[in-house]
């Protein structure tokens, strides 16, 4: 259709000196039977697109079938229209055309297939455009799902290293406290190991945190864990695993309050643009120390939260006030 507008000025400008408004109705009325009926073979054109690509080692054999394919499309659509042309005038007449008009009828239809092959080309050049789209596409989601795979499994080793290093300790003081530490290991291991989902709840994380927590307070003593979270936000959706590797920094770097106690606070709460913050803060040490394991683990979060969210989530960490922070922004 806008093609047809597009030509429709120009088509009436050339053929009539002094046109009316009729004329160019009817020249409009002209162009859109010719480019709707481009319009319905784009479908198919594209279709060919799909089965013939244009890359690879099959490349120039594609493009030859496209070519013999155009040799037939092209003359087939553009002869619609003048035949319908001859059939109006037939019927009105009333008389048989003669041969002189069937060979006027093929010149016609020769030369508007000349006019048509730019159409033709720059249907196809479209349509291997939507392909080589398609295929990037999927290289992408394939290049996530890879590194998605590649980010969880970072995290086990990560938290598992450092539990192996507490249990061997603790088997040396209490044999029968490493055992059901062990245990407890087990059963983390077999949760995390179960998941496929790439996306959880904000409940479901929780119950991840409380699992790992239990198996810190069987290693390290109490661990108090608050979470300030409001009914409607239960159900948010986070990427799966995502808070775990800052829990695992709040509980390998963090320290104890003046009571001698590790805490770890978790809140949630919806901004009045519609987001959803997370916020996990934990007690600091006195002195900031470079932790190579603490960047990772934000870096792990903040790769899991790319891949998931893109642009529409972030993540930022402070420290002030002897406590750490790490706020999340998330889409709604």
């Amino acid at each position: 259709m806008l093609v047809a507008l597009a030509w429709t000025p120009a088509s009436t400008l050339v053929n009539v000196s002094e046109p009316e408004a009729i004329d160019f109705l009817r020249v409009l009325a002209y162009n859109i039977l010719h480019f709707g009926t481009w319009a319905l073979v784009t479908p198919l054109l594209f279709r060919m697109c799909h089965l013939w690509p244009l890359h690879g080692h099959r490349a120039f054999g594609n493009a030859v079938l496209l070519l013999l394919a155009g040799l037939l499309i092209i003359p087939a659509v553009t002869a619609v229209l003048p035949i319908l042309q001859a059939a109006a005038n037939l019927i009105g007449s009333g008389s048989i055309v003669s041969a002189p008009d069937l060979a006027q009828l093929a010149q016609r239809v020769v030369i508007t297939s000349l006019f048509a092959v730019p159409t033709f080309i720059a249907v196809i050049a479209i349509g291997q455009t939507l392909v080589w789209s398609r295929r990037a596409e999927r290289h992408a989601q394939d290049a996530a799902g890879a590194e998605l795979r590649a980010l969880r499994a970072e995290l086990n080793p990560h938290f598992l290293f450092n539990t192996l290093g507490s249990i061997a300790q603790l088997a040396h003081q209490s044999p029968a406290k490493a055992e059901s530490v062990i245990a407890s290991l087990a059963d983390v291991l077999r949760t995390s190991l179960a998941e496929t989902d790439h996306i959880q709840t904000l409940a479901e994380a929780v119950g991840e945190i409380e699992e790992h927590l239990s198996l810190y307070r069987m290693l390290h003593g109490d661990i108090r864990f608050e979470r300030v979270i409001p009914d409607d936000l239960w159900r948010q959706a986070v990427p799966t695993r995502m808070l775990l590797p800052l829990v695992e920094n709040a509980m390998t770097h963090g320290a104890c309050n003046e009571d001698g106690v590790r805490w770890l606070r978790l809140e949630a709460a919806r901004t009045d643009a519609g987001k959803v913050t997370l916020e996990l803060s934990n007690p600091a040490p006195p002195v900031a120390e470079p932790s190579r394991g603490l960047g990772s683990g934000i870096e792990t979060a903040r790769r899991l939260l790319a891949i998931h969210c893109g642009k529409a989530a972030t993540l930022e960490h402070d420290r002030s006030g002897g406590v750490f922070r790490v706020s999340i922004g998330l889409p709604a």
